[in-house]
């Protein structure tokens, strides 16, 4: 399942300790603490200021290093992607044809083109044996 992604919407999973797991009751082992959505990063990171900090009730809690919290939304700025590259593998993805022509995805990647980022379409994936015999120059 990845509702988040079925949705257009941010899902935040806090790291163990972080945030109290009183009155959890875990699905499973990964789904064991809050997982709030929300409509950006920046939210999700004011949700996280509010959410994180010491418990009486939860042990895992009584490790967190520090009293106040971070503002963890004073990290989240409007920066440059000038440094990612994101591949769009059309060898290993089928029907990934069809989906680039749709024009969701052409909008998003022209909108992570404006903001600098490096867009590599038709791009060719090799197995990871052919991979790994590659010079590093190369990966």
């Amino acid at each position: 399942m990845n509702p988040a992604g079925r949705n257009n919407v941010v899902a935040l999973k806090p790291t163990t300790g972080l945030v109290s797991r009183d009155a959890i009751i875990p699905a499973s082992c990964k789904q064991d603490t809050v997982r709030p959505f929300s409509r950006t990063i920046k939210d999700s990171a004011y949700i996280l200021i509010q959410l994180a900090g010491q418990s009486l009730q939860c042990s895992w809690i009584c490790e967190i290093p520090f009293e106040a919290m971070p503002d963890f939304a004073e990290s989240c700025q409007n920066t440059s992607l000038s440094e990612v590259c994101i591949v769009v593998p059309t060898n290993v993805l089928p029907g990934i044809d069809l989906i680039c022509r749709g024009q969701v995805l052409t909008k998003a990647l022209e909108m992570l083109n404006q903001a600098g980022a490096l867009i590599r379409k038709n791009a060719s994936l090799v197995p990871k044996k052919d991979y790994e015999r590659l010079p590093d120059s190369d990966r």
